[in-house]
């Protein structure tokens, strides 16, 4: 993202593959900003998000634009619950964006539910890296 190598409307429309440079969702002139920032769709689905996380973890998370976007690298949180905050960041990001990009609208339940699927492979994948391992690693370090 901070490289400018994802394609927004705003993109396709100079290139001439879109008829327009509108967001999908509000319809306001589309960019890499607006699409992970400034979006009032996005803003609402992000702050979803947050709040689902803090419920089903019990644990507040920090919310600066920073974080949102990238996730947290220094805190005082236990590492299981920033490595998953980080986890859910990213898959956050590209669910808005694959969303846009098949013109889908964004939906918190989808969300959570494409989420809790990724959260079960990584349990079973980190299992299997520990196969070999005398103990395999906690079960509740992805599920909620």
């Amino acid at each position: 993202m901070t490289h400018r190598t994802i394609v927004t409307n705003k993109e396709l429309f100079r290139f001439g593959i879109k008829t327009d440079d509108e967001c999908l969702h509000c319809g306001d002139k589309d960019s890499i900003e607006h699409s992970f920032i400034e979006c009032v769709f996005t803003k609402m689905f992000i702050q979803n998000v947050l709040d689902w996380f803090t419920r089903v973890n019990m644990c507040p998370i920090p919310s600066t634009t920073e974080e949102t976007l990238f996730g947290i690298t220094a805190s005082t949180l236990d590492t299981t619950i920033i490595r998953k905050f980080n986890y859910t960041t990213l898959f956050r990001r590209h669910y808005i964006y694959s969303s846009k990009l098949n013109s889908l609208a964004i939906s918190i339940q989808e969300f959570i539910s494409k989420l809790l699927i990724k959260y079960d492979l990584e349990i079973f994948f980190n299992r299997m890296s520990y196969s070999v391992k005398s103990t395999p690693p906690s079960s509740t370090q992805y599920r909620v």
